[in-house]
């Protein structure tokens, strides 16, 4: 949203209003350099420009004036990127800058003027923002960076060598006047089971969060880059006092360092004791706190009561992400959790006390999980900072035994709990094949069956340490942790290690003689990857995606704004035995009409690639822009028989990012 918000007198008034609710010092040592003449009428603080923020919306700032402040983080250490943070008398923002060694010109302790004119107003998952004119960033509105050639012209170099002195605070009282502002903690200390790692992935060059402690036991993430000049470095194992940044992403509370000598942790730990003991008429059962649980509704669960259970899932092979899956003997429970790395203090077998004061009961696309009631994001997971507060471990780990069952007996009921399939294989499609696609990192479903027919999904995410690992072509057994999605009932490995199929296979169902694909079983924006299916871009790297409108799965794609000059995307079916399944239909719909883009065609000697094999057309009807946008067409009924005895059917894609840019969709694939 834009609005034009006009100051008058009122803004001198306000901002010495403001000023003396925030506990500033800024020292005044020999200055060097000259500040611009810009005249006192023309300059606004930082609590005027707040006053017209509004979290979660874009607000021009739509004045003529000028915010002047001090950088008190610039990017020299790497643990900033593309800005700036500034603050005066009132409070701090980001600056949003799009160029790189900022710190060579806009150093910490240089004052600045920054012309606010062209300047919006938004926020970062809650930190306050300034920057250019907010951009769709593929399908999500995001606030600019400055221009490069026009920060010169925006943010005037004034006076340097000021210091700003950082606030004293404490972890629990650190309030939003406090974002964006230097603040010093004293007596905190890395909790203890992070004392042998660094401070970010310098390899990867991946962000960590890391926790930091008081010797009350309060939290806060300090977050670094991988990018960082120290993030190679190991965590300080002593307590002292550490100068940060303080930030917010969402309902996490977060440090971000600028100089690692501002970490100063030299000195003896002090013990804080999490012990916990818990009267055993304050225990529920997974059972009973189910029910509290309403399909489709978040239910804050409000109790001075805990679960006590055993941890099944393992984050540590990859193929569990922000979460934790616990079970008793009444059945199991998924854990919303915003942290990585859970198998180290939570490994299978954990026994732990789930403390549901602040948990709500929700599900994801049918399955029940614990959210966080007090998270502001839009996935509720339960803070870092907080996990071991409503996590706690206590004993040792020990085995959990899945429960054997078939394929024809799996219910409801045993969702979120361990299980394990025995005289069962991977169908023709699925064995022999990738667990995942590690190289994009997209999460792949493969079919398990039994010996009677009976099918269900096994689904490998694309982070997966097993993820370029081929599935085993024989019959065993799969051990996993069994979850749902909209109606399809899936397995989720631990690791490759849960999967043990040597034996001799069963008698194969000759392969896939009939379709019914309606792409229900993926996630939203999942790459179509189905067993048996090809999904490949042979120009750009465009791919088929699930999407869903209304409670109805579909593939779609599309040219718009792609980074590439061009697209063209294949999505082939698995290979079809028409002379058991020869009728193909399916439906197409289209929206923002610029081109027919959508051929189908069908193949005799496809075996993988598709620029090498034959394609015909298939005489059908294709979505057009007579049909109107999201309209969806029926193909007619296709015999394919006439083409071979056994085809591969294929849907291409062809645009430009330049003009050609019609979206497409496909749902309901049948052969029958």
């Amino acid at each position: 949203m834009s609005r034009i918000y006009l100051f008058i007198g009122l803004i001198i008034g306000l901002g010495l209003t403001l000023s003396s609710c925030v506990d500033r010092e800024f020292d005044e040592p020999p200055l060097n350099g000259e500040d611009p003449a810009i005249d006192a009428s023309e300059i606004i603080t930082v609590a005027d420009i707040l006053e017209i923020w509004e979290p979660g919306q874009f607000v021009e700032i739509g004045m003529e004036k000028y915010l002047e402040a001090i950088v008190v983080a610039d990017d020299r250490s790497g643990n900033f990127f593309r800005s700036l943070v500034v603050q005066d008398e009132t409070g701090g923002l980001t600056v949003l800058l799009d160029d790189v060694e900022l710190w060579n010109k806009y150093f910490v302790g240089k004052k600045i003027y920054i012309d606010l004119t062209q300047l919006w107003i938004s926020d970062y998952n809650g930190l306050p923002q300034i920057g250019f004119t907010p951009f769709d960033d593929e399908g999500f509105m995001s606030l600019g960076r400055v221009p490069a050639v026009l920060i010169n012209e925006i943010v005037i170099s004034g006076s340097f060598n000021h210091v700003v002195e950082p606030s004293v605070r404490s972890i629990d009282d650190l309030s939003g006047s406090d974002l964006n502002t230097l603040i010093k903690l004293d007596d905190v200390q890395f909790v203890s089971g992070i004392i042998d790692e660094t401070y970010a992935d310098a390899v990867n060059l991946i962000s960590l969060n890391q926790v930091l402690e008081d010797c009350s036991g309060n939290k806060i993430i300090v977050r670094t880059s991988g990018y960082s000049d120290f993030a190679s470095l190991d965590i300080p194992d002593g307590k002292g006092s550490l100068v940060a940044i303080y930030s917010v992403f969402g309902s996490d509370k977060q440090l971000l360092i600028r100089d690692v000598n501002e970490v100063m942790l030299t000195g003896d730990r002090c013990n804080i004791n999490t012990g916990i003991e818990i009267d055993p008429e304050d225990i529920i059962s997974v059972s009973d706190m189910m029910q509290n649980y309403s399909p489709g509704i978040e239910v804050p669960l409000n109790m001075d009561k805990y679960l006590e259970a055993k941890v099944i899932s393992d984050d540590e092979a990859g193929n569990f992400y922000k979460s934790l899956v616990v079970q008793d003997e009444t059945g199991g429970i998924a854990l919303l959790v915003d942290a990585f790395d859970l198998y180290q203090n939570y490994p299978p077998g954990q026994p732990v006390y789930i403390s549901l004061k602040d948990l709500c009961i929700s599900d994801y696309n049918g399955l029940p999980q614990l959210c966080y009631t007090n998270s502001t994001s839009n996935v509720k997971r339960i803070p870092e900072t907080e996990v071991s507060n409503v996590i706690i471990a206590f004993g040792n780990a020990t085995a959990v035994t899945p429960e054997n069952l078939s394929l024809g007996n799996i219910s409801l009921t045993k969702l979120n709990t361990l299980v394990r399939l025995n005289d069962v294989q991977f169908v023709p499609g699925s064995a022999n094949m990738s667990y995942a696609d590690s190289e994009n990192q997209f999460s792949v479903n493969h079919t398990i069956e039994d010996c009677d027919g009976n099918e269900i999904v096994l689904r490998t995410s694309g982070f997966a340490d097993f993820a370029d690992r081929l599935t085993p072509t024989g019959n065993g057994t799969v051990t996993a942790v069994l979850q749902i999605f909209s109606g399809t009932m899936q397995l989720y490995l631990r690791d490759e290690n849960d999967v043990s199929m040597s034996g001799a296979r069963c008698g194969d169902t000759g392969g896939e003689t009939g379709i019914n694909e309606g792409f229900e079983s993926l996630n939203d924006f999942d790459p179509i990857f189905l067993s048996g299916w090809t999904n490949v871009a042979t120009k750009g790297d465009r791919i088929w995606v699930k999407r869903s409108f209304d409670g109805n799965g579909f593939a779609e794609t599309e040219a718009y704004q792609d980074s590439n000059p061009e697209t063209d995307t294949w999505l082939v079916t698995p290979e079809i035995n028409t002379s058991e399944t020869p009728s193909l239909s399916f439906r197409t719909s289209m929206a923002f009409y610029q081109h027919e883009g959508l051929t189908v065609m069908v193949s005799t000697n496809f075996t993988g690639d598709v620029e090498a094999a034959n394609w015909d057309l298939l005489p059908v009807t294709i979505a057009t822009n007579a049909d109107g946008n999201y309209n969806w067409v029926d193909s007619g009924i296709v015999d394919l028989s006439s083409y071979g005895s056994n085809v591969h059917v294929a849907f291409r894609y062809q645009g430009t990012s330049a003009s050609n840019t019609t979206k497409m969709r496909i749902d309901d694939v049948v052969v029958e």
